[in-house]
C-alpha cells in the first residue's frame, strides 16, 4: 500500500527491488543528507546525515501507544548505490534528562532503506513497536550538495 497506510503495526512487509532495474552508485552521497517524510505521515521523518566516510539516519515519529519515538540508526560505510537495500540497526535512548542528557540506548530494531534517487527513497522500518513501510520523499537538503553528476 502507498505511504504504508493499510499497514497495521506487526504486518511484515519486504520492499523489493524493482525487477530489470540494476543498482546504480550514488554519484554524491551527500546530496542525500537532509529531512526526508512521507506525506501519508505528517508529523514524523528521518534526517539522512552523511559525512566523507559514513551515514547514517534519524527517526522522528510516534509508538504505537501515542508516545514520541525517536531512534537513531548505525552508521554504514557501505557505498549507497540507487535500487540496493541497506539495512541498518535503530537504537532507542533510554532515560536522560535536560540537565543530564547521557542516555544508554538500547536495541529497537532496524531500518531497511532504498533510495530510488536524490529525491525518493523506501523504508521499512521493523522494531519493538510492530513494522511500519514508507514512501520518502526529501523534503530540504543542504545547500550546495546535490547527488547528481
Amino acid at each position: 500500500p502507498a505511504g504504508g497506510a493499510d499497514v497495521s503495526p506487526g504486518t511484515a512487509i519486504d520492499l523489493e527491488v524493482s525487477a530489470g532495474s540494476a543498482p546504480q552508485e550514488v554519484p554524491d552521497t551527500g546530496g542525500l543528507a537532509g529531512l526526508w517524510y512521507d506525506p501519508a505521515f505528517d508529523g514524523e521523518g528521518y534526517n539522512v546525515i552523511v559525512s566523507e566516510t559514513s551515514w547514517f539516519l534519524y527517526y522522528y515519529g510516534w509508538r504505537t501507544n501515542g508516545e514520541r519515538l525517536w531512534l537513531l540508526s548505525d552508521s554504514s560505510t557501505e557505498p549507497v548505490q540507487f535500487g540496493k537495500s541497506q539495512t541498518l540497526d535503530l537504537f532507542i535512548a533510554d532515560e536522560g534528562t535536560f540537565s543530564a542528557p547521557m542516555p544508554e540506548l538500547s536495541t529497537w530494531g532496524d531500518i531497511t532503506i532504498i533510495f530510488d534517487s536524490c529525491t525518493e527513497a523506501r523504508a521499512q522500518l521493523k522494531g519493538n513497536d510492530g513494522t511500519k513501510r514508507t514512501d520518502l520523499t526529501k523534503l530540504v537538503g543542504i545547500s550546495g550538495l546535490d547527488c547528481e553528476p
